[in-house]
């Protein structure tokens, strides 16, 4: 190797400006990453300065390398650098900062992926800025943290929480080292700060050590918390005696109580949060106790539960679920035992290596694949009489040459079936199951066989292989009578391979699911996770009805790994697939040909096995984890916690209306090509279809409505007249909605729609969505409809209204106004102007007041309370503004609440109490999108009172006429009814809690209440 003459001159120039005369130690970190980074850039043998210079030099080598690594990376990626360099940290007040080495799982807590973190982590120690050991990584050379300024950010934003959590790890290991004095404890004011901070979503978990330390700490706070409301209220009620006796002595007792009971409240939820990750059945007992002491302060706590399991057998992983047919016996696989679950008693088998599992419909007789060790070539498959699950009889043990792969009791249980490695079905007649007899294979998989499923009717045993071949097998013959074709297994990431149950029937024995294949047309998309089914009338035929070709897939979740398992929840019209850590469902309840998406979940990064409905309870799913058996309430197939839902998907924006005709609930909206009208019936949360009609693209119809006596639909229908397409909006009598009444011309499209409540007036702004698309100038058209067949127009503002609606009392109507032809330009422009015109007199409209929105704002949703006397403006930025009226005028300065990063629509409930809106905030998870209802009884004081999950996107809400129910438009899936009381959530999350929360916890968190779990 070769230094051009000039380099070595230059690099100690730069190295002693860099380092600034500090010690080596400083220095050679420097040297060494330049130095490396140097030679990627030589030419031939020889360092050159050209080279060197294209590194940054001595002050930007590591930054540039560090800004490349980082750069390469992905959203996730780089989000997971984001929060996990700055543990690597040791930060301090009066010196420079110090890399510290941290454990993995520590380091790693909190991110998104744990697979694109550990990547991430791996690419920066390529680039030899961080050095992994087998249990730690560190930084591999400090001068990373004053050299890349990316990274002195990061932890100049976290370094109240890194010094603090400092402090926290060094205060405990003083006072462990002192024999866990109690005088070292933390109290009061910065007891409750600690909390706050470790106890913050995303913080990281806590040394064992720490972790005790502020446990203790908050025992010994809340018992002299005791003591001294105890000391107090003695003392007052002595004074209150004295004075003006017993009543008042006991208004003071109940107020120091409910301070006591809300403080141990706030402690449940806060610990919830800190648990819901890891520890999600306690974390949702937590958040349910914490509710039930004191609804305000654990009601965050007890909604963020909502999309939180429950959890069986929580300490140990699932590899495999079985349960008997008759639902008495649900038996758990942890890889190295058997757990038994059973209404009379529990039970374990231990000291096995198992694979797949089986249990005979009967719950009687439990078979599993066992290996004497990891290296065994050969698979002895165990039998154990399980009519008493505490004492588990051994019953036989027959051995195969090959290893065993799927395992399944014929529907009588008189045979077992065994899929095996090789591609054979193995047989025993298990007629006397403690002396098995062996029965001829089957043949005619070819390959690995990865699943097998027996119908409960007819008689019937499939077999799938991992090369996708699907044989369909008379349960007593010896030859299939069919073959189909599914999708391959590909996937095989995870370390402990879990059984495979890639195939289902239906309770009939006529439906049998599989994964789909990838669809013969090229331009048709499908992913792994799209569903094939087929009828069996006859099963030397079977008739595919659903597959990926057909256009009938999972909907907006998708999956990128292969399906693990297959199941029906016959009774409720349901199939649920796993899929890695996810689980979704499909809804058939309308026929087999029309297969609707129904509800999912992603997963938190958790490696996942079978997913299967309990036995007679489609209401509960059951899903394999690498920490237990997570228990999910599907209450409502489609939206788990919602009260009901109505299938047809919506169109993309689309809008609902509500209304009472007489004594029926109407429902409009719009859906994909069709707008639907509906009679709602909320007693049975069922809904019947009364008319649907053609509907155009977004651009050419956004909106449609009801009149508020229900007796008019307005709708944007597309209709022919010879060759030529044409879309109108149209007005239909809802006792008669299949004939048309009246139809209004319109030049561009309908924006948007409104009804006055007070006279036989409809406002329709005249607007296509794609502006350069509008022929004509854009206005707002007032008709008069006393006569639905004939509407007279008789006004029109010329103005683009991207939102209209009238005041309660017909006097205003009130607009999203934007300028027309707005050109484009480097200087500031105003905001759009909220605007309400006077319409005392229809046919001449005149201005009223306005609100300028502020600059960056495109639009806003508005809503007047029904009496009138408040407004709300909800614009794109997320801001709730709330005024007064008075005088048909706003009166004074808004009450100003910011709910998210982006506004969405909102509508007040009929009794005027509360707001539902649509919020978008990065807090909110992935998909970013929920509904929240916020009491604005005390209009100066809002708060939020009840949210739903998040989804992709939501278009549109409306509350019931009697406030009690809200309906909400959700993207790619339907109408979702929910109960607006958020009390209704304590039944769905004790649908699907799991094993109750053990005495060990509730002393930990509890320790001066008796044992009384939520639920129970």
């Amino acid at each position: 190797m070769k230094l051009e003459d000039e380099l070595a001159p230059l690099i100690l120039k730069e190295l002693g400006s860099a380092t600034g005369g500090r010690a080596p130690a400083e220095a050679l970190p420097l040297l060494s990453h330049v130095l490396q980074e140097t030679w990627k850039e030589r030419e031939g043998l020889q360092l050159t300065v050209s080279g060197y210079l294209a590194t940054g030099g001595i002050t930007k080598a590591v930054a540039t390398t560090a800004e490349k690594v980082y750069g390469r990376l992905n959203a996730v990626g780089q989000e997971a650098v984001r929060l996990m360099l700055p543990r690597l940290v040791r930060v301090s007040e009066d010196a420079a900062d110090t890399a510290q080495p941290v454990e993995w799982p520590v380091l790693l807590h909190g991110v998104s992926d744990d697979a694109v973190a550990r990547d991430a982590i791996k690419r920066f120690a390529d680039a030899r800025l961080l050095t992994l050991d087998r249990d730690t990584v560190r930084i591999s050379h400090e001068a990373l943290l004053r050299a890349w300024p990316q990274l002195e950010q990061w932890v100049d934003e976290d370094r109240d929480l890194l010094r603090a959590r400092q402090q926290l790890a060094s205060d405990a290991t003083g006072w462990e080292q002192s024999e866990r004095d109690s005088s070292l404890l933390y109290r009061g004011n910065r007891l409750v700060a600690m909390r706050e901070r470790t106890a913050a979503p995303g913080a990281p978990p806590l040394s064992s050590v720490s972790a005790q330390f502020m446990e203790s700490s908050w025992r010994q706070h809340t018992r002299e918390g005791r003591r001294r409301r105890a000391t107090f209220t003695f003392f007052v009620v002595l004074a209150l005696l004295a004075t003006t006796g017993l009543v008042g002595a006991g208004i003071y007792w109940r107020r120091a109580d409910q301070a006591q009971q809300r403080d141990l409240a706030r402690y449940l939820a806060a610990e919830a949060e800190g648990q819901r990750e890891l520890h999600p059945g306690l974390a949702k007992q937590l958040s349910l106790l914490s509710y039930g002491i004191n609804p305000e302060a654990g009601r965050s706590a007890l909604l963020n539960s909502q999309r939180t399991p429950g959890v069986i057998n929580g300490d140990e992983p699932a590899y495999d679920l079985s349960y008997s047919a008759n639902g008495r016996v649900l038996a758990i696989s942890t890889g190295d035992s058997i757990v038994l679950r059973t209404p009379n008693g529990d039970g374990r088998i231990g000291g096995i290596l198992s694979g797949p599992i089986a249990v005979a419909a009967d719950g009687t007789v439990l078979a599993a694949a066992t290996y004497d060790s990891d290296d065994s070539t050969s698979t002895i498959v165990r039998l154990w009489d399980v009519s008493d699950p505490s004492r588990p009889r051994k019953l036989a043990a027959p051995t195969t040459s090959d290893a065993v792969t799927a395992l399944v009791f014929g529907t009588d249980g008189d045979t077992l079936f065994a899929g095996t490695s090789a591609g054979e079905i193995r047989r025993w007649d298990t007629g006397e199951p403690a002396a098995p007899h062996t029965l001829p294979p089957l043949r005619g998989n070819g390959k690995q066989i990865d699943s097998l499923a027996v119908s409960p009717k007819r008689g019937l045993l499939a077999s799938a292989s991992v090369d996708g071949r699907v044989q369909l097998w008379k349960a007593t013959g010896t030859k299939p009578v069919a073959t189909l074709h599914a999708a391959p297994y590909t996937s095989y990431s995870d370390e402990h391979m879990r059984p495979l149950h890639r195939i289902a029937f239906d309770s009939s024995g006529g439906l049998l699911a599989a994964p789909a294949e990838e669809p013969k047309k090229k331009d048709t998309f499908a992913s792994s996770d799209d569903l094939a089914l087929w009828t069996l009338d006859d099963p030397r035929a079977p008739r595919q009805v659903v597959a990926a070709d057909k256009g009938v897939s999972s909907g907006s979740s998708r999956c990128f790994d292969s399906v693990t398992s297959m199941a029906f929840a016959s009774k409720s019209k349901r199939i649920v697939a796993s899929c890695g850590v996810s689980w979704k469902v499909w809804i058939y309840t309308y026929g087999t040909v029309a297969v609707l998406p129904g509800a999912s979940n992603t997963g938190d990064g958790l490696n996942g096995g079978v997913a299967l409905f309990a036995p007679g309870n489609a209401e509960q799913l059951l899903k394999a984890t690498n920490r237990g058996v997570e228990v999910w309430d599907l209450s409502n197939g489609a939206q788990p916690g919602a009260l009901g839902f109505i299938p047809p998907t919506p169109g993309t924006g689309g809008q609902l209306s509500l209304a009472m005709s007489g004594k029926k609930l109407l429902l409009t909206y719009q859906g994909v090509g069709t707008n639907w009208l509906r009679d709602l019936n909320l007693r049975h949360l069922q809904s019947n279809a009364l008319v649907s009609t053609d509907a155009p693209d977004m651009f050419s119809g956004q909106d449609i409505a009801l009149s508020p006596d229900g007796k008019l639909l307005a709708d944007t229908e597309v209709y022919k007249q010879g060759k030529q397409t044409y879309a109108n909006l149209f007005l239909r009598s809802t006792a008669s909605p299949k004939q048309k009444l009246g139809m209004i011309n319109v030049d561009n499209g309908v924006g948007a729609l409104a009804f006055s409540p007070t006279k036989p007036l409809l406002a329709v702004s005249d607007y296509n969505g794609v502006v350069a698309s509008n022929p004509k100038p854009q206005v707002v058209r007032l008709y008069d409809i006393a006569d639905p067949r004939h509407p007279q127009h008789i006004s029109t503002i010329k103005t683009t209204g991207y939102g209209l609606g009238f005041s309660p009392d017909g006097r205003s109507l009130v607009m999203n106004e934007s300028a027309q032809g707005k050109k484009k330009t480097d200087r500031p422009t105003a905001g759009p102007l909220v605007r309400s015109w006077n319409v005392d007199d229809p046919a001449h409209p005149s201005a009223s007041w306005s609100v300028r929105l502020p600059t960056g704002t495109d639009f806003a949703h508005f809503a007047f309370r029904p009496d009138g006397k408040l407004f709300a403006l909800y614009d794109d930025t997320g801001m709730l503004r709330l005024w007064d009226v008075r005088r048909d005028r706003l009166v004074g300065s808004p009450v100003k609440v910011s709910i998210g990063s982006l506004g969405g629509a909102l509508a007040f409930s009929p009794d005027g109490t509360r707001i539902a809106l649509i919020a978008y905030n990065e807090d909110n998870g992935d998909n970013g999108s929920r509904p929240e209802v916020w009491d604005v009884s005390d209009s100066a004081s809002p708060t939020r009172q009840f949210y739903m999950p998040t989804a992709s996107a939501f278009y549109s809400l409306a509350f019931t006429p009697d406030s009690k129910i809200l309906a909400v438009v959700r993207a790619s899936a339907g109408v979702d009814l929910w109960d607006a009381d958020p009390q209704h959530v304590i039944t769905d999350l004790c649908n699907a809690v799991g094993d109750p929360i053990s005495e060990q916890d509730w002393k930990k968190y509890l320790p001066d209440r008796p044992y009384q779990p939520p639920c129970q």
